[in-house]
């Protein structure tokens, strides 16, 4: 649970350059209006719980409509690859 909330708070508090550093880091292509709609839409929620399934699901939605589908879907296969490792 500790490390859940931290995991949480990381992705509440990332930014723009730290998202963009994250994506060249794992691959996932996307540009700096891509990075500040997502972190616009990560600031938005009062409480992210990204190990939360449905919570998620409305994220990358979001996150669809206000991008597109590639960078959402990109975006969630990266967290599910972040999430296993946290397993």
């Amino acid at each position: 649970m500790i490390i859940q909330n931290i995991v949480n708070q990381k992705v509440k508090n990332l930014t723009t350059n730290e998202l963009l550093k994250y994506a060249k880091k794992y691959d996932f292509s996307i540009n700096r209006q891509q990075a500040d709609s997502i972190i616009n839409i990560l600031k938005k929620e009062p409480r992210i719980n990204i190990f939360d399934t449905q919570q998620r699901r409305r994220l990358i939605y979001s996150i669809e409509q206000e991008t597109d589908p590639k960078t959402a879907q990109q975006l969630n296969q990266l967290l599910d690859e972040l999430l296993n490792k946290r397993k």
